[in-house]
Formats: structure tokens, sequence, C-alpha cells
């Protein structure tokens, strides 16, 4: 297993300098980019195991997978909320 752990510790790094890039770009926000990658792999996780347990309409699938990493992308508080402004 050693080659699936080298490879995984590759592709999580491209994937944090990916987030660095777009951060530099100020495409994202100015955060710690190992927890905007593992929010982003928890998003995916979780959205995956929903539609392997049947929680989610699978016909569906695209649909609610744009959806959902949309919203993901914009963040769940309105434009104008005060909540915005905390970190």
């Amino acid at each position: 297993m050693p080659a699936l752990e080298e490879g995984h510790r590759a592709f999580t790094q491209s994937v944090i300098e990916l987030i660095v890039a777009g951060q530099q770009r100020v495409e994202l926000r100015q955060a710690d980019p190992e927890l905007i990658r593992i929010a982003a792999q928890a998003l995916v996780f979780g959205l995956s195991q929903m539609f392997v347990d049947d929680c989610l309409d699978a016909s569906r699938a695209d649909t609610l997978i744009n959806q959902v990493v949309d919203l993901f992308g914009l963040g769940v508080l309105a434009p104008g909320s005060d909540r915005r402004d905390v970190n």
C-alpha cells in the first residue's frame, strides 16, 4: 500500500496547490488551504455516501451535485448577513 499512500499524498498536495493558486487570484477565501481541502473533501464524501445509502435520488445526481457545490461556493449566509463578518 505504500504506492497508494504516496499517490494520495501527491494528490492532496496538488489540491492544496490549486487552492493556494485560487487564493492568490483572490477567487477563494483566505483561509488555511488544508481546512478548505478538508471541507471540500467532506462535502464530496458526505454527498456520495448519501447517494450510496439511497438518501438522495440518484437520477437527480448531476443536478443535486451542481446545486450543492454552487451553494458551498457561495456559502449559506445571506450576502448582507452580520454573521459574514464573524471569523
